[in-house]
Formats: structure tokens, C-alpha cells, sequence
């Protein structure tokens, strides 16, 4: 019973992280990422604005896929 709890307790904490995370303006984990990535994206030669929104593009992608796979078992093919 103390195991489920504490599972259940991580994955609220995890996902509340994952939300946070996301590059959208109301939150701060696009900035986080943004600064995060910006230094190891510099071989790019990118203007800084368009290196972040490639940032921001392949971050969105990355949830989007992992919202899909988990959502995949509520479909019954």
C-alpha cells in the first residue's frame, strides 16, 4: 500500500515536471531548455531567435510523441 502510494506520489511529481517543462510562455521550462541548449547549438550559426524556436520545435515534438505513446493504450485497435 506505502509502494503504491509513493509510485503514484512520483508520478504526479513527475508529471507536474513534465507540464512545467513545456516551452510555452506561461511556463518557465522554455526558458529553462532555451538555456539549457542554447550553448550546445551554437555550431548551427544560427540567429539566436531561430535557434530557440528550433529549440522550442523539437521540444514540442518530444512531448507531443511521448502525450501519443502514452495515450496509445486507450485506443483498442
Amino acid at each position: 500500500l506505502i509502494v503504491e502510494f509513493f509510485f503514484w506520489l512520483f508520478m504526479l511529481n513527475f508529471l507536474v515536471a513534465v507540464a512545467n517543462f513545456m516551452p510555452f510562455w506561461a511556463f518557465d521550462g522554455g526558458k529553462i531548455v532555451q538555456v539549457m541548449f542554447l550553448p550546445y547549438l551554437n555550431f548551427l550559426e544560427m540567429p539566436r531567435k531561430d535557434t530557440e524556436k528550433l529549440i522550442a520545435r523539437i521540444f514540442l515534438w518530444v512531448i507531443g510523441i511521448l502525450l501519443l505513446v502514452n495515450a496509445l493504450p486507450l485506443f483498442q485497435f
